[in-house]
C-alpha cells in the first residue's frame, strides 16, 4: 500500500486533547505525536522479538537525528558502534595503527579515543592521530613501550 501526498505528510499519527491541532509537516512520511505532558508519552515506538524495532537509512543524508531541549540520546542496554574495536600494542612498541578504511575512513576532523584493556604501570594513551601515517588510518601513541602485548580499545567520532 503505497500513498502520493506531494510535499505534505503520508501518515500521521496523534493523541493528547481533542481540541489540539496537528500541523503536518512537509516533506514528511510517517509524523507520530503525542502532546500528553508524562514521561511515559510516545510519538513513535517501534517494537520487534527479532531484528530491529526501528531504523533509518540515508543514502548521503543522515539516517537518525534527534533533537531535544533535555537529553536527545538516551540507551538502555549495550550500544554498538562501527567505527569502534581493539588494537593490540605489542611488546616492546608505544604505538599500534589502526586501519578504518573499511569502517567510513577519516574524512574531515573525527573525533579519536583510545584507552588501555589493561593495567599497566606508568603506560597510557598519551595520542590519538587520525590520517596518520597515512590517510584513513589512525595512530595510538602510548607514553612509553609497553614490557607485554597490551590492547587498547578505540572510538571514532564523526
Amino acid at each position: 500500500m503505497s500513498w502520493h501526498v506531494g510535499n505534505g505528510t503520508a501518515i500521521a499519527g496523534y493523541t493528547g486533547a481533542s481540541d489540539d491541532t496537528v500541523t503536518p509537516r512537509p516533506n514528511t512520511a510517517i509524523l507520530g505525536i503525542a502532546s500528553q505532558n508524562a514521561s511515559t508519552a510516545r510519538g513513535v515506538v517501534g517494537v520487534t522479538t527479532v531484528g530491529q524495532g526501528v531504523r533509518g537509512d540515508a543514502t548521503t543524508g543522515v539516517g537518525g537525528y534527534f533533537t531535544a531541549t533535555g537529553t536527545a540520546l538516551q540507551v538502555a542496554g549495550k550500544a554498538a558502534f562501527s567505527r569502534s574495536g581493539r588494537a593490540p600494542v605489542p611488546r616492546g612498541r608505544a604505538h599500534v595503527d589502526v586501519d578504518l578504511g573499511t569502517k567510513g575512513g577519516l574524512s574531515g576532523t573525527p573525533l579519536c579515543f583510545a584507552n588501555l584493556l589493561y593495567y599497566r604501570s606508568g603506560v597510557h594513551v598519551a595520542a590519538v592521530r587520525p590520517n596518520y601515517p597515512t590517510a584513513g588510518k589512525m595512530r595510538i601513541h602510548l607514553n612509553r613501550a609497553v614490557t607485554a602485548a597490551t590492547n587498547v580499545a578505540w572510538v571514532v567520532l564523526g
